[in-house]
């Protein structure tokens, strides 16, 4: 699984390899809206308390412009 998000705003994906758009990866609320968070951390926070690990990190360049950090994670066992 990759998550990423960008650090102009702190919304985040989930890309499973389905080939799924990635406004449809976003991670959303009880009412189908887009999680915000107040910064990286909090996102981070977040994945660990819903069972998610963090494998690996790094900085993906691959849309141009700003770059985005980029997690590898996996659902803890």
């Amino acid at each position: 699984v990759y998550c990423g998000f960008s650090k102009s705003q702190v919304e985040l994906s989930i890309n499973d390899g389905s080939g799924k758009k990635v406004k449809d990866m976003m991670i959303k609320d009880g009412q189908g809206k887009n999680l915000k968070f107040t910064s990286e951390v909090s996102a981070l926070n977040y994945l660990s308390q819903n069972g998610w690990t963090i494998v690996s990190s790094y900085e993906d360049t691959s849309g141009g412009g700003t770059p985005n950090i980029a997690f590898v994670i996996r659902r803890s066992s």
